[in-house]
């Protein structure tokens, strides 16, 4: 294709004048890695033929384009740029070309490049039946055994449990204090949980901060006692742990997952531990941990992980992938080499769907970034580009491979 028609199709994009066949391939082209640079400048000379400093475009209908392309109000209120200025994002353009819907505004691509679109099935999802993605909600279970759901409490004080005041604060935060009079020596415990679909954030009556993902849990005591710092939980978890000394010693604070025990002083690192993975991995951001099963232990350094798997009490460590392991938090999807089952594992739980396979186990890998405000419609799309097949029945969806 010549760089003249590839400029045509991105301004016909930017102007809402592409046909159906015309979007895919755009967005075919966008999976050409050896034509990365050219693609990125060949966008910009389009974004730039109908700029505001252009004449051809008023800043109203300039405006209006660029809202399209982006579509999506968030995006400019978080960008306090002029519309004037040229450092547009490549990746913002790169994702609306591609058909990515840019909730999020990055760039998905996929490292297979094999079509087979003589055989390829068109999922049946309509705007209707779209699924939107997961949004803060969470059940709070206290120690006598009440349940509080979260997402339904308007904020400030929810409840007391022992000497401690449970608070729900603005932006869906729970978060715990002391009530004069101090604590005793026995403390009861909650445990949080977050839904498929759900995600929340915590601060742990020590001042550890805590984010759950979905289909995730934490128990922890109302108020820490003694010479350790205890939590339990189950699914992803990222934590913030807050120093805390007695005296001149140092309170070590201990994540058990299963069989596995993550101890640290004060540091940050992501935990997951879901129970339809095949293994356990801890990613540490800041400060060191000790890693501990029945069989083995071992230190950690930051940017570095260690995998347990499932059948093993051996501990596997190696340098990490630090922003796939945190884009959860950060409010992506990021895949690297990942196979269609990982990739579905996942959207399982952040849309609240069931996912189904028939067939052999597809060996395509898939790598890039999705935001994780994207409906469940727009992801599925992004699928089909690639050619993977699939029916949708509701809140069902059967992969066919």
């Amino acid at each position: 294709m010549s760089r003249e028609k590839i400029k045509i199709l991105f301004y016909k994009y930017f102007n809402d004048l592409t046909t159906p066949e015309e979007n895919q391939e755009l967005a075919r082209l966008l999976q050409d890695k050896d034509k990365a640079e050219e693609i990125k400048s060949l966008m910009y000379e389009a974004w730039e033929t109908f700029h505001p400093e252009n004449a051809l475009f008023t800043l109203d209908e300039s405006e209006r384009i660029l809202k399209q392309v982006l579509d999506s109000d968030s995006l400019l209120d978080e960008d306090p740029r002029p519309l004037k200025t040229t450092s547009f994002n490549w990746r913002t353009l790169a994702a609306s070309v591609a058909l990515l819907v840019t909730m999020g505004g990055l760039w998905y691509t996929f490292n297979d490049q094999s079509q087979s679109s003589n055989s390829t099935e068109s999922f049946a999802v309509t705007l209707e039946q779209d699924i939107y993605p997961g949004s803060n909600k969470a059940f709070l279970t206290l120690s006598d055994g009440r349940d509080i759901i979260l997402d339904h409490a308007n904020p400030g004080l929810l409840t007391t449990d022992g000497n401690t005041k449970i608070i729900k604060e603005e932006g869906d935060r729970l978060s715990y204090e002391a009530t004069p009079g101090g604590h005793t020596n026995q403390s009861g415990f909650n445990t949080l949980r977050t839904p498929r679909g759900g995600q929340y954030h915590v601060i742990l009556p020590d001042g550890t901060k805590v984010w759950l993902n979905a289909a995730s849990s934490i128990t922890y005591p109302v108020h820490f006692t003694g010479d350790l710092r205890a939590v339990k939980i189950e699914g992803e978890v990222f934590f913030e742990v807050a120093r805390k000394t007695e005296g001149t010693t140092k309170i070590p604070f201990i994540v058990k997952a299963g069989n596995i025990s993550v101890e640290v002083l004060g540091t940050q690192f992501n935990i997951n531990a879901y129970q339809d993975e095949n293994q356990v991995k801890t990613t540490l951001f800041e400060g060191s941990v000790k890693v501990s099963t029945p069989g083995s232990s071992s230190l950690l350094k930051p940017g570095h992980e260690a995998r347990v798997k499932a059948t093993s009490t051996d501990i596997q460590v190696s340098k990490a992938n630090v922003d796939q392991a945190i884009a959860w938090k950060n409010g992506y999807f990021q895949f690297q080499e990942a196979s269609l089952e990982e990739i579905m594992r996942q959207l399982s739980k952040w849309y609240d769907v069931d996912v189904n396979f028939e067939g052999k186990p597809l060996e395509k890998r898939f790598s890039g970034e999705i935001p994780r405000n994207a409906t469940l419609l727009q992801v599925l799309e992004i699928l089909e580009i690639s050619q993977v097949k699939m029916k949708v029945d509701g809140k069902e969806i059967t992969i066919k491979t």
